[in-house]
């Protein structure tokens, strides 16, 4: 983050690879849920399960073990109900025609999948807590695949305890996620694909992941998962996190509150951190805020229906050439990328001078360049006054205009001409207040 010449060379076009995975027929020593009575069963009760041996279905003298695949239960099953703090399978692959659940049935009750899980068919697969303090944790160790119908985590009346993916996530159907904690690593929003914040009962639901690609996703919902959701006074508020350390992320779908119901009020809010670039190219409708805490964000899409408060902190990045409805406010030592041509309601800088200029360098063409196209407020040196040098014969200055704030790169010698004194070229900060 020191090094602000250098910032530019991160946003670059990365190609995004979205593999189609298919469930596969039942390998020799899978297992099948075989309660067929529609009844709730504990998952350790040996007498539920069977074994495919490669010609039928067998019992078994053992519960599925860390090296274990679960596979598409048998028709009509009946909840599982999870009864230990360290469950743990090889992997999960389902196809489902029929709505499954799996329920804490302790407090502190965990599933751990060490391989990869995949949820493909049109019905719903869920997690939650089995009431009064029984909870459940859930925790997937390679790549989590929602290829279609939906996977809710929590929801009801409570989020569960945890939920943590440590592969990539790749979503064609719906993801819903409700937890105290939620931690995901990238997530690939295919065409047709939802993720869905949730928050429960009082307080704010949040899903924290490194970064966000698409094809074509349709959206990020903040959605509201309790009976009451006509109250006014307890709109929840369901936060993403984006926080990856490194690479750039490109997402192209909608970002928006609420889940499409008329009495649903819940609000999404988007938090920037980490060194990573994540870029939105699609529209964004949400009416929470937006803090940029580290790394970039990048703005091509039409964000002009969020009208909630951006802030980017002290080197944290925002640029480029999309549309915010909302005031945004730069901390002194926040940055903007040189050819960004950002249109906002108002720009509010603590303290901002050339120097805050992300990707300046002496192979900056000699141009003027619309940084922002709005109200602008604070404290900006700008002017020839407080040009710098850039090398390779040029110079570059901040410029106020009426409806704006643009990047001013010319010639060296335009600039010495108007400083020259006594040989002595003088570049003073002077920074206005606006």
């Amino acid at each position: 983050m020191s090094n602000k010449k250098n910032i530019k060379s991160w946003i670059v076009a990365v190609p995004v690879i979205f593999i189609a995975v298919t469930v596969s027929a039942q390998d020799i020593g899978d297992y099948r849920w075989n309660k067929s009575d529609g009844n709730a069963g504990n998952h350790n009760n040996i007498t539920f399960w069977r074994v495919y041996d490669g010609t039928d279905w067998q019992t078994t003298s053992v519960e599925p073990g860390n090296s274990a695949t679960i596979v598409t239960p048998v028709s009509g099953a009946g909840n599982l109900r999870v009864n230990a703090t360290d469950w743990t399978v090889g992997s999960i692959n389902l196809n489902l025609a029929e709505n499954w659940t799996f329920s804490g049935y302790m407090t502190g009750a965990s599933l751990s999948v060490t391989g990869d899980v995949a949820k493909a068919g049109n019905s719903t697969w869920s997690f939650i807590n089995g009431g009064g303090s029984n909870t459940i944790s859930f925790s997937v160790g390679g790549d989590l695949n929602v290829s279609g119908g939906s996977m809710i985590l929590g929801g009801g009346t409570s989020r569960i305890q945890a939920f943590n993916a440590t592969g990539s996530t790749t979503i064609n159907g719906s993801l819903y996620i409700a937890a105290n904690a939620a931690a995901l690593k990238t997530v690939n929003l295919n065409s047709g694909g939802v993720l869905t914040v949730m928050e429960a009962n009082s307080g704010s639901g949040g899903v924290t992941l490194s970064g966000l690609n698409s094809v074509s996703g349709n959206g990020i919902v903040a959605a509201r998962a309790i009976a009451n959701a006509n109250s006014v006074n307890n709109a929840p508020n369901g936060t993403l996190t984006i926080n990856g350390t490194s690479g750039t992320f490109s997402y192209g779908g909608a970002i928006q509150d609420k889940t499409g119901l008329a009495d649903d009020r819940s609000t999404l809010s988007i938090v920037k951190s980490g060194d990573s670039t994540q870029i939105f190219n699609g529209t964004g409708s949400y009416s929470g805020t937006t803090a940029i805490n580290g790394g970039a964000l990048i703005i091509n899409g039409d964000f002009s229906a969020v009208t909630n408060t951006f802030t980017v902190a002290a080197a944290a990045i925002l640029g480029d050439t999309g549309e915010i409805g909302a005031e945004v406010d730069f901390a002194a030592g926040a940055m903007l990328m040189f050819d960004s041509m950002l249109t906002v309601a108002k720009a509010t800088f603590a303290d901002f001078d050339i120097h805050d200029i992300g990707g300046l360098d002496s192979s900056t063409a000699l141009n003027t360049y619309a940084l922002i196209s709005g109200d602008i407020a604070g404290t900006i040196a700008d002017g020839v006054a407080n040009a710098i040098g850039l090398g390779g014969g040029k110079s570059a200055y901040l410029e106020l205009t009426g409806t704006g704030l643009n990047l001013v790169v010319v010639p060296e010698p335009s600039i010495m001409g108007i400083f020259l004194v006594s040989g002595t070229v003088l570049f003073a900060i002077r920074k206005r207040k606006i």
